[in-house]
């Protein structure tokens, strides 16, 4: 047990330098040879979830890409579903949140209509949608430079998580680590359900910190999330009560 102790520290402290000169691509390789060492899948889950919260913003914005490219080659689907329930619900779900389900699948997004596809893995809150996934196709409003939900700008993830927070949390005041791409239930303008998805039209007003004093602005977004699964109209049910009845609570 020490020793694998002591191998996990070593292999903590790589990826740490590996942060530290911005070299991502070696990341996945200490991930292999620690699943290639250990026999407890739970441990690498508590690795894994360490060594994202020593800069949960560079992960996502520098690792994350790389992420859902590698990790079904090293975890079965089902182990990565384990792995994201584990990060999710020990480190990012505010007080109160529960998962709701979860489920593989597809979100689409776009201003005026859903253009840009992310396919991946969705986990529904009584709070939020969060997705872990690969970008398929143009059109996806975003800025490469983003931090956090990665969909939105900066400036939009900030607000959004600082509204998350003040909804949200009673518990802390601390902005809590973001993994997975953020889809809040918030200003919420329309909401539909067809046969294989649900969609719905949110309303933002964000501080726009591009600008050195920032000023209020407005985006709004079309979401339609459509799951991979056969005989979809449970989830889609689900979906669909769940954002209303967060609507509702908040309106």
């Amino acid at each position: 047990m020490s020793d694998i102790k002591e191998f996990l520290g070593e292999k903590k402290n790589e990826i740490i330098n590996l942060y530290q000169n911005q070299s991502v691509k070696g990341i996945f390789n200490v991930y292999k040879d620690v699943i290639d060492r250990i026999n407890n899948v739970s441990t690498f889950y508590e690795f894994f979830a360490e060594t994202f919260l020593i800069d949960p913003d560079f992960y996502m914005e520098k690792v994350f890409k790389l992420y859902n490219q590698n990790i079904t080659n090293i975890l079965t689907l089902e182990s990565v579903f384990d792995l994201e329930t584990f990060v999710l619900q020990n480190h990012c779900f505010y007080e109160d949140e529960k998962m709701k389900a979860i489920f593989p699948g597809q979100i689409m997004i776009g201003v005026m209509k859903p253009t840009g596809k992310i396919v991946g893995r969705i986990y529904l809150t009584n709070f939020r949608i969060i997705l872990a996934g690969s970008i398929k196709g143009k059109g996806i409003p975003m800025v490469t430079t983003s931090l956090g939900a990665y969909l939105f700008n900066k400036s939009i993830h900030k607000s959004i998580m600082k509204k998350m927070q003040s909804i949200i949390s009673k518990s802390t005041s601390s902005e809590l680590p973001c993994f997975g791409y953020q889809y809040p239930f918030f200003g919420v303008q329309e909401i539909a359900s067809g046969k294989k998805s649900v969609g719905y039209r949110l309303a933002f007003h964000y501080e726009d910190y591009s600008y050195l004093h920032g000023y209020t602005n407005t985006k709004t977004y079309v979401i339609n999330i459509k799951p991979h699964v056969n005989n979809p109209g449970k989830i889609l049910k689900l979906l669909y009560n769940t954002i209303n009845e967060y609507n509702e609570m908040t309106t």
